[in-house]
Formats: structure tokens, sequence, C-alpha cells
């Protein structure tokens, strides 16, 4: 694990342990991580997961009555960092298709891939979590899984227009020949992490959505 990962995990689990702004602080650190465009730092299911261990070790060290509370609002910074991390993989392959160029086949597919599997890691990682704490009572459990699900069917819309967004771009250089012409595609398109970075910082300008995250 790379010291970019690495980082995001513990400010995760920093802002879930001081249980102030929780919500604005998780969804800005998850956005950031997503910008850094850096190999799988900008995976939408890799960052996901690490926000949710990290701050699920930061609960654990919050007051009894406040930590499904917190945990609620890691959920939905998160949910709402992810939500926007689709929409910008909608944009950007349009935009680029929209110019005529297009990104590498296994870049294409990969963004799928991520977008599909998304709606159950988020659920499945959460639920796991949850369940394997001492201190979280059956109640408690019940209610954030539910909370964990709601929250991904309030995102699935962006994330079904990413989907159907990156089956329609037309995909550039096949895997096989990748190796030998791929910077002639870059130097095109940028490469998509890239390019999701630079719509996401376009978004946290316009929307609001940035803050750097906490240090």
């Amino acid at each position: 694990m790379g010291t970019q990962e690495q980082e995001t995990r513990r400010k995760a689990e920093h802002i879930a342990a001081e249980a102030n702004e929780v919500r604005r602080r998780t969804r800005d650190l998850v956005i950031d991580a997503l910008r850094s465009g850096k190999d799988s730092a900008g995976r939408l299911t890799d960052t996901a997961q690490r926000v949710l261990e990290g701050a699920w070790r930061g609960v654990e060290n919050v007051a009894e009555e406040k930590r499904a509370d917190v945990f609620r609002d890691v959920i939905d910074g998160l949910s709402e960092a992810l939500s926007r991390g689709a929409y910008a993989v909608k944009l950007t392959v349009e935009e680029a298709g929209g110019r005529g160029q297009s990104y590498l086949e296994d870049e294409i597919k990969g963004a799928t891939q991520d977008l599909r599997t998304l709606e159950s890691i988020f659920v499945e990682r959460i639920e796991a979590l949850v369940r394997s704490s001492a201190n979280t009572t059956s109640q408690q459990t019940s209610d954030l899984i539910n909370h964990a699900r709601n929250a991904v069917s309030g995102i699935r819309p962006q994330i079904e227009s990413a989907i159907e967004a990156a089956e329609k771009h037309p995909l550039g250089l096949a895997k096989e020949t990748a190796s030998v012409a791929s910077g002639v595609s870059r130097r095109a398109a940028g490469s998509l992490l890239q390019g999701i970075a630079g719509v996401l910082g376009d978004l946290g300008d316009t929307v609001g959505g940035g803050s750097k995250a906490d240090q």
C-alpha cells in the first residue's frame, strides 16, 4: 500500500475520532483522494474501502453513545463524495467523446467495473465492519446497515448514468496495442484518472465541495 493510501486511511480515522464536522470532512477527504489521480488512489471502490476502514477505527475511540451517529456521518460524507466521483466519470468521458478523443480500452473497462461493484462493496464493507464490533448493539448494527443501503440507493442514479456514459465512449487502443501507442492516446486525451481528477477540481470550485482535507 502506497503513502497516498495510508494517508487517506489515517485521515479518515482522525476525522472520525474527533467527531467534529465528520460528514463534511469525510466528503472533502474522499474528493481530495480522488483528485490525486494516482493509480489506485483514484478508484472509487478502493478509496471508499480505505476511508471506511480508517473511520471505523476512529469511531471505536468515540464515546459509546456517539459512535453510531458519527459513523452515519461518515457514510453520508462518503456517499456524497462517491456521487460526485461518479458524476465526474460521466462528465470526463462525455467531454472527451465530444472532442472526438478516446481513452484506452483498459481504462474505460476498469472504470466501468469499478462503478458496477461500488454499490455492493460499499454496503458489504460497512456490514462487515459493524458486525465485527463487540461494542455495537444489534439495533445499532441493523440501523447502520439500513442507513448504508439507503445511502447507496441515493447515489445509484449517478452511478448508472456514469456507467451508461462509459459504455457509449468510443474506445481507444485495444489492450494488445496499448503498450506501443499509449503515449499518443494519452497526449490526445490524458489518462482517464487525470481527466476525472481535473473535473473533480472544477466541480469542487463551483459547487463548494472541496476544502483541502484535514492534515
